[in-house]
């Protein structure tokens, strides 16, 4: 098959690598694996048959990897790679053998034969690792090479290994610690980055890397430990709350580099159950895990960065679920829950809650002292009762939330009773509505109809941003109810309310800066239900002292998010409030397209909705019909800003077979004539270039459409 096209085309031979890796990666046969492993192996016989060598390093690591992981034999990646143009080099440094998985490295097999070739042809990355590797997954024929080839030559432990099943038996101190050594070597600093995490100094990096190993592989343990205390022969105590402190460090660019055990189960999951093992065996040394970084600060910032790190509640709640025994274990083994933090770990706390998210609202002005207050945060609420069972200062712990600072938050009454009382199941139920936010007071407020409660929370928030999150509420839930039901006006008498009040969203703080985007949704909400009432309203809010214009009008078409094309394609009283106002009727919003942003304006938004009523109220309000014009509909006839291909109104609704607008355009200035004449002659639609060769026109008595464009 690709003989024959490359017969025809011979330039096409870095596409056949190309469809090799489609095949090898399984990108195109997700749903069959055996079809795409057929067709991979087919590609390599066509490859041979074509005598194609790779041309660049990723030809020539995919075809590595597809003969080693689907072909099961290197023999034709040897034959076809052509190490003069294509180096070792060269494949080692590609980006995905650097920085994908173990699996992709030129060394990885488990075939001894294979292994001993790929040496000889000069690959070397990673060879330490996976010498690691090997020791954790007992491959001796493995070892034997590997070891070999770095220079530790393993063969008596290997000898000695094969008679009794157990590596760890056997193993040299020594060695095994120059191979930890080269392994550290091996590794960028750029894979140590722990993303914000305890850096590890590099004179601690093999030791971690041993405490690690202990923890992928728990029958090691006693080894690990041997190894420990014969490099610091008079650490006692000390070594033990050192090694127990490694334990929670794990940078997130080095999961991939170790995680190559044949797991039965999730690898994070035989993780954690080797570092419970790994924690229950230092503990058993006698060490106080009050004295451990472990236990003052690391833990909790491990936890405080599993709430943030995954993507949903359901994904964070797991990763916080993985620690709850190894905390369990810690409060069993004697760690005392009422420790008070450092003044700097207290800071770092602050800096993290300020900075990320998945918190309630009330963390960024949390300030913890003590690891109840860090839980406290969590969105899994099993840690903080395991540990609440545990506090022996209850009252002092719920003195003290209630004083912190909550911004503009408020702790469930209920809630601080159950923690008073230990309840832990009434916590459990309550745990998800343990803060009342003004956007759940007001909730309950409308629910209840209690509209003295909700004007008064509107008083009391009304120079706070969270106020445009609270009207945001109330129109969301009105824009598209009845006007006469009882609901919309009292949440109507809310919005007027406000604005007697005095609130005005152009004086809170950062408005410009980060809410004028959320006000500009509301806005275009409001427009595409039609509300001119709740439109009104909401342009009030931003009213300056003394104006009767709208001052937000220019940062919004500063930020190309004018309302105008929006009221244009949907409702025309809403159009005719936002002119009244002061908003150019010329005004474009920027929409994200799928490969460049394009724009649309009043005009070209009618255009693509066909609205003459909407078209001629526009054409009177003094629209330019020269000016730029695009829309959806625009990808068929060209771009119209910034950069991209023009098309004034004129042209688009040529071009797009709008005879109606045409002629309503050729009214309002008989001047275009010359031009839709010329775009005409350009144009598929030959009705519309019949209809411009006759047009001649109008007296000025006579109208369009029935109505006199000068009334």
């Amino acid at each position: 098959m690709l003989r024959f096209i490359h017969e025809l085309h011979p330039q096409l031979t870095l596409d056949f690598y190309q469809i090799l890796w489609v095949y090898s990666s399984d990108i195109v046969y997700q749903g069959d694996l055996n079809q795409g492993n057929a067709y991979a192996i087919r590609a390599i016989k066509d490859l041979q048959e074509a005598d194609l060598p790779p041309i660049g390093r990723y030809g020539a690591h995919y075809l590595l990897y597809t003969c080693k992981t689907i072909l099961g034999d290197i023999s034709p990646f040897l034959r076809l790679w052509d190490a003069d143009s294509v180096s070792v080099n060269d494949i080692e440094n590609s980006w995905d053998v650097k920085n994908q998985g173990w699996q992709y490295w030129p060394l990885t097999t488990d075939n001894p034969v294979h292994l001993l070739s790929l040496l000889a042809s000069g690959f070397t990355m990673r060879r330490s690792t996976l010498l690691l590797q090997a020791i954790i997954k007992e491959k001796h024929d493995i070892i034997t090479i590997l070891s070999n080839s770095i220079g530790i030559p393993l063969q008596d432990e290997v000898d000695i290994f094969s008679n009794i099943r157990c590596i760890w038996e056997v193993l040299k101190y020594q060695n095994f610690h120059d191979i930890i050594k080269k392994v550290v070597s091996e590794i960028t600093e750029f894979h140590w980055n722990f993303n914000g995490f305890d850096a590890i100094p590099k004179e601690r990096r093999e030791d971690w890397l041993l405490v690690f190993v202990a923890c992928m592989e728990p029958k090691a343990i006693n080894f690990i430990i041997q190894v420990l205390q014969w490099k610091y022969p008079n650490a006692n105590e000390e070594l033990f709350l050192y090694a127990i402190d490694l334990i929670m460090i794990l940078p997130s660019k080095l999961w991939w580099h170790f995680a190559f055990k044949d797991f039965d189960v999730d690898e994070t999951e035989f993780f954690e159950q080797g570092r419970i093992i790994v924690l229950k065996k230092l503990l058993s040394f006698g060490v106080d895990l009050n004295r451990t970084a472990l236990w003052q600060t690391r833990i909790w910032r491990h936890l405080l960065a599993c709430n943030e790190d995954s993507s949903s509640s359901d994904e964070r709640n797991i990763a916080i679920a993985a620690l709850t025994p190894l905390i369990k274990l810690l409060i069993e083994e004697g760690a005392t829950v009422n420790i008070r933090f450092s003044s700097a770990s207290v800071t770092y706390f602050q800096g993290v809650l300020h900075s990320l998210m998945n918190y309630p609202e009330f963390a960024k002005a949390w300030v913890p002292r003590e690891p109840l207050e860090v839980v406290f945060l969590l969105s899994d609420p099993h840690i903080f009762g395991i540990m609440l069972e545990k506090h022996t200062s209850i009252a002092s712990f719920c003195q003290s939330i209630l004083l912190a600072p909550h911004g503009v938050c408020e702790f469930h009454k209920d809630l601080i009773q159950a923690i008073r009382d230990r309840d832990i199941f009434a916590l459990y139920d309550m745990w998800h509505k343990r803060v009342c936010t003004p956007e759940s007071l007001l909730a309950t407020a409308l629910q209840e109809d209690d509209l003295a409660a909700a004007k008064n929370l509107f008083h009391r928030y009304k120079a706070d941003p969270i106020i445009l999150n609270m009207c945001t509420m109330i129109i969301s839930d009105i824009v598209d109810v009845d006007k006469d039901t009882k609901y919309y006006t009292s949440c109507f008498s809310i919005l007027t309310s406000m604005l007697q009040q005095g609130v005005n969203f152009g004086t809170l703080p950062k408005f410009r800066e980060n809410l004028i985007r959320g006000y500009n949704k509301l806005l275009v909400d409001t427009i595409s239900h039609g509300d001119v009432d709740i439109l009104k309203v909401l342009l009030d809010f931003v009213k300056g002292e003394g104006s009767g214009g709208y001052p937000m009008y220019l940062e919004l078409q500063n930020m190309e998010l004018s309302p105008v094309p929006v009221a244009a394609a949907k409702n025309l009283g809403c159009l005719k409030h936002l002119i009244q106002r002061g908003f150019c009727i010329n005004g474009y919003r920027r929409y994200a397209g799928l490969d460049r942003p394009h724009y649309h304006t009043a005009l070209s938004r009618v255009l693509e909705t066909g609205s003459m009523e909407i078209l001629s109220y526009i054409l009177q309000q003094g629209a330019d019909i020269y000016s730029p014009c695009c829309g959806e509909s625009c990808e068929l006839i060209g771009r119209s800003k910034l950069g991209c291909r023009k098309h004034c109104a004129v042209e688009y609704a040529i071009l797009d077979g709008r005879i109606d607008a045409l002629a309503l355009f050729l009214e309002v200035d008989p001047g275009c004539y010359g031009l839709a004449l010329a775009v005409s002659k350009d144009s598929n639609h030959g009705y519309i270039q019949d209809y411009i060769r006759d047009w001649k026109p109008r007296l000025p008595q006579q109208t369009v459409a029935g109505a006199s464009l000068d009334a």
